[in-house]
């Protein structure tokens, strides 16, 4: 029977009651902030990951085109390669697609050619070279950074690719 005087339990009650609201809010309060915090931080790993990749790759998500570009140190520029590559992009829209899925890896790397008896590689003077069984277009380092260098290397990924094109379609090697 609860009566007007007798207030001893109802309120121990009231007191277990408010400890459990006033838990419940820090629970909350303190979920919020873990989901900010982890947001935040996948959020900033995210986009330095993406910045470390989309330095040393050509990345376009919407065309899931990815490329990795290999850069000789000394005498390679990375840059004219990447602006090549989206020339490509928006003037041959057919010839991308097949870059895209033909080509995995473009390397700044002179080619070179391999001694049957001694096994010695030498250097070809050539603007590059497509290397049957890869996905692998080796071009000729050049650091300059003029259009015609980009125009260049337009046309040697463009020559390089097509090779790589007709070696994966055809049925045999796949």
């Amino acid at each position: 029977m609860i009566s007007l005087y007798d207030t001893s339990d109802n309120i121990s009650n009231l007191e277990e009651n408010e400890k459990k609201g006033v838990s419940a809010f820090r629970f909350i309060i303190m979920s919020i902030q873990f989901l900010i915090f982890g947001s935040l931080l996948l959020f900033f790993f995210g986009a330095g990951t993406y910045m470390i990749l989309s330095y040393t790759m050509f990345i376009d998500y919407p065309n899931n085109c990815y490329i990795k570009v290999d850069k000789d140190i000394l005498k390679g520029n990375r840059e004219t390669v990447f602006k090549a590559l989206t020339s490509i992009k928006n003037n041959d829209s057919q010839a991308y697609t097949d870059i895209c899925k033909y080509v995995d890896t473009i390397s700044e790397a002179s080619c070179l050619l391999g001694e049957s008896k001694s096994g010695k590689l030498h250097p070809i003077a050539t603007d590059g070279c497509y290397i049957r069984g890869t996905k692998t277009i080796f071009i000729k380092p050049d650091s300059s950074n003029t259009d015609n260098a980009v125009s260049l290397r337009k046309e040697q990924i463009l020559k390089y690719s097509v090779m790589s094109k007709e070696y994966w379609s055809n049925s045999a090697n796949q």
